[in-house]
């Protein structure tokens, strides 16, 4: 028996158990110490049965012990099929469905561990992603600039393709444009270069020119921090938690927002703060009327 053939049967022994509930610290072993090769083959095997019960375990448990570095390192190898991909999204999806989950946050959390390269492949290979054009919206709105030049590339029906986007429920679309206001600006080029009407592009900008404004400063602020926060170029307590020259560079920061809940909540979605706590001290500060005033003078530190 080869080595593959007894990963699978442990695999399958331990999931398949007759307890009611899977054997976790068995499958978490294995996964602690299963190579490459191992993990291709064993993933290739269980998703080319088409036995449901056993993928759905599989893609639980990937999920679940997608913090051990080299199941990472495995996932965006680019030796893993690009259907494991697929069902990896497609199972978060489902779950964040079930459960009533918000989108965003599922594929954010859920799916931190595959890396842009191997969604834009998804997207590109996968009929089933690109036709569900919610799904497809939101992993777009995790590509930064040359992530949607490369997508955006390959668009031919442009005209379906902004119709799909504008016509997105409005709290859809406004949560698209905070996660990432360049893949707004993307649609609105395209629509200016193809056949929809003038008037429609004309009143679909207006409606959110001002999300547009308020987010593009966001942005700005956030590529300022991350000159800032370099470890080659700032001083050491910048990086530091709750260094007082930490808080007051991100209070100064986000003073500079004309909407302090949505600026707080976004750099919050941009991984800014350094845990909850730092965030809940930088929120007090801006918010609460006896703290207000803290850093208020504050200067940003200059970074050369």
């Amino acid at each position: 028996m080869s080595t593959t053939d007894e990963i699978y049967n442990l695999f399958y022994l331990t999931v398949s158990s007759e307890n009611s509930f899977p054997r976790i610290t068995e499958v978490e072993q294995l996964f602690q110490n299963i190579t490459e090769d191992e993990f291709v083959e064993l993933t290739q095997r269980i998703i080319a049965s088409k036995d449901n019960d056993m993928t759905q375990q599989l893609l639980y448990f990937i999920i679940l012990f997608r913090k051990m570095k080299h199941i990472h390192d495995y996932i965006n190898s680019g030796r893993v099929e690009i259907t494991l991909i697929e069902h990896l999204v497609m199972f978060s999806y489902s779950y964040c469905m079930l459960y009533d989950y918000s989108l965003e946050r599922v594929i954010d959390d859920m799916l931190s561990f595959v890396n842009n390269d191997r969604l834009l492949t998804l997207v590109h290979e996968s009929e089933l992603i690109y036709n569900d054009k919610l799904l497809l919206f939101f992993i777009l709105s995790k590509f930064q600039v040359e992530m949607l030049d490369k997508f955006f590339a390959t668009i031919k029906d442009i005209p379906t393709f902004v119709n799909y986007f504008i016509t997105l429920p409005e709290d859809i679309l406004r949560s698209i444009v905070s996660r990432n206001y360049r893949l707004f600006q993307y649609i609105m080029i395209m629509m200016a270069e193809g056949d929809q009407e003038s008037a429609v592009d004309s009143n679909f900008y207006n409606k959110y020119k001002t999300d547009i404004e308020v987010f593009s400063k966001l942005n700005d602020l956030i590529r300022s921090y991350r000159t800032a926060t370099d470890p080659a170029k700032c001083v050491p307590a910048m990086n530091k938690k709750y260094s007082p020259q930490r808080i007051a560079y991100l209070v100064s920061m986000l003073r500079a927002s004309s909407d302090l809940k949505r600026a707080i909540e976004y750099f919050d979605g941009e991984n800014i703060y350094k845990d909850e706590k730092e965030k809940t001290i930088v929120a007090a500060i801006l918010t609460d009327p006896f703290l207000k005033n803290i850093y208020k003078n504050e200067e940003l530190p200059e970074v050369n």
